[in-house]
């Protein structure tokens, strides 16, 4: 909001959001997702079988992210209802020990505040780890058509939304969803394709 949005459109050939929820109509640019090097690590989901549950969230900022306000309590509330869920809130570390820490992980939850997925869930998902986020209605509208078929779990941003969306996903294919996943962020995030897009712009500027 430091200028305004009409000067942007004025004084620029094209533009481009990094994420769907900042691809304002009036911006009139276009989503190109952030790219991330998934072509470089293999896919490491497994099935927890009688294990523990173990879901992942790396917050940097616990009060934007949602997680002691909707993640901590829904976590609560299943164990409640029997679950044996390990919450590994992933904090205190560096980026490599970070990303680590996501390859053994059953569920990676990024937020339930922002309205959309950033850096943090694509460390999960190019493991092929199922991933929830709240997706802001505006984000998907914006996304044109880009998030048609996304993986990701969307869910009701509160306590009870978020542990009843954590229960359909326990009792759903995993492992079909982990496939999906992986193969998804590798369509659409990958460098390679990021990098085309980014080539299509220009040529299409220089024509």
């Amino acid at each position: 909001a430091r200028f305004p949005m009409r000067q942007y459109v004025a004084e620029s050939a094209a533009r481009v959001a990094l994420t769907p929820d900042l691809n304002y109509p009036e911006f009139e640019g276009e989503w190109i997702p952030a790219p991330i090097d998934c072509s470089s690590v293999q896919a490491t989901w497994s099935p927890p079988g009688a294990g523990e549950i173990v879901i992942g969230h790396s917050p940097s900022s616990r009060d934007r992210k949602g997680t002691d306000s909707v993640l901590v309590p829904a976590v609560e509330q299943l164990r409640r209802d029997g679950y044996h869920i390990c919450l590994k809130i992933i904090e205190g570390v560096s980026h490599r020990e970070c990303v680590e820490a996501k390859m053994g992980l059953t569920l990676f939850w990024d937020q339930s505040i922002v309205g959309a997925y950033g850096n943090s869930a694509l460390e999960a998902m190019q493991f092929g780890i199922p991933t929830l986020c709240w997706m802001r209605p505006e984000a998907i509208d914006w996304a044109a058509g880009q998030l048609d078929d996304c993986p990701i779990v969307s869910f009701e941003p509160t306590q009870s939304g978020c542990a009843q969306a954590i229960k359909r996903l326990l009792d759903s294919d995993l492992s079909s969803l982990s496939k999906r996943t992986r193969d998804w962020t590798m369509r659409t995030h990958s460098i390679e394709v990021v990098g085309q897009r980014y080539v299509d712009i220009y040529r299409r500027l220089l024509e």
